[in-house]
């Protein structure tokens, strides 16, 4: 409540001097949070854990309530290995610029949004002239550049008439997010999984969300960031997947490669406790790696390293970059050897 007393005080004194109407709003918006949460707290009852088991036990016998939680990427050996992205957790994707953060997020949000599930992504980094070049070009297989110049051939005019169309029967909601504000995003994230039934949002990305302004501690304002996010994730039963940069620390650890580790993340810690998933991009071909420690061509091959899993394996899969489509597809060896494990021991 003193918290409260002195956000309306703030408030009271902006109004006064007639201030930046925005920051007027992200205090109001503090402050309903903070009533919410008490109110929460007030109604909220404990579960026994007989209730929660049975609970459980139906979801594991109605295949069709199991997979409402699950959303799959579209990628078979992500969703193989790591089993789909569950409802409810916060996600956190990291990576180096340029390994393809913003690809990648294009790829699943058109991949999840095919399946008819209802998907938006909140951009504070590119604007809707961008993200609108990059899916078309994803779903087109145009070029990016050329589609920004605007010089294009009749075939390629064609291929993108198709993708505009593919593209309005996506649900995708597109937020061009020039205030980043958590307390406006969660307003927004609400709204979205409220009004357009949204079953997975992607922000990108996690180091432009500001929090209050009085919070001068960087690492204790994303701490409370990531919170929220995760918070938010459980009270929606929606998928909450963030972008993340990573410190330039990665480019100066010796020796060949440059893989990131979770030590890795900018201000890592509150990242680190509060994700359900961490996963990280890696492109070896980036640091002029040509081929991989088991001495496989690295050309076009992005890495999606597990490096935290609440609920599943830590492993790595491979996927192909479609370098100029903002595309991915599956991975395929190089080497064609690809040999199932009864086979291998019928011939051992």
């Amino acid at each position: 409540m003193k918290k409260i007393t002195s956000q309306l005080q703030r408030i009271a004194e902006r109004y006064k001097e007639y201030e930046n109407n925005m920051e007027l709003k992200e205090d109001l918006l503090s402050i309903l949070q903070d009533l919410k949460e008490t109110e929460d707290v007030k109604e909220s009852k404990p579960y026994s854990i007989g209730e929660m088991a049975i609970e459980r036990y139906k979801e594991l016998m109605d295949s069709d309530l199991s997979e409402k939680q699950i959303l799959k990427t579209g990628f078979e050996d992500y969703d193989s290995e790591f089993g789909g992205i569950i409802k409810g957790e916060l996600t956190v994707v990291g990576g180096r610029p340029g390994m393809g953060k913003t690809a990648f997020f294009v790829n699943l949000c058109s991949n999840i949004a095919k399946e008819g599930k209802p998907v938006a992504y909140i951009s504070m980094e590119l604007s809707n002239f961008q993200l609108s070049n990059r899916f078309i070009s994803h779903l087109s297989k145009v070029a990016n550049p050329s589609i920004t110049k605007g010089k294009l051939s009749e075939q390629e005019e064609f291929d993108i008439q198709r993708a505009v169309k593919k593209l309005t029967e996506l649900p995708i909601f597109v937020y061009d997010q020039y205030n980043s504000s958590i307390f406006l995003i969660l307003e927004r994230c609400r709204q979205l999984a409220n009004e357009f039934k949204t079953e997975i949002i992607f922000i990108d990305y996690l180091q432009l969300v500001t929090a209050n302004s009085k919070r001068n501690n960087r690492e204790h304002e994303l701490a409370f960031i990531t919170r929220e996010l995760k918070k938010l994730a459980k009270e929606l039963n929606v998928a909450i997947v963030v972008s993340s940069q990573l410190s330039r620390q990665v480019e100066n650890r010796p020796g060949g490669s440059k893989r990131p580790m979770l030590c890795d993340l900018r201000e890592s810690g509150a990242i680190e406790q509060d994700a359900d998933k961490v996963m990280f991009l890696y492109r070896p071909e980036y640091y002029g790696l040509e081929v991989d420690e088991n001495n496989e061509p690295t050309r076009y091959v992005m890495e999606v390293l597990m490096a935290k899993n609440k609920t599943g394996n830590l492993e790595m899969i491979k996927l192909m970059c479609e370098k100029y489509y903002t595309g991915f597809k599956k991975y395929v060896n190089p080497y064609g050897l690809n040999i199932s494990d009864e086979r291998l021991d019928d011939l051992n």
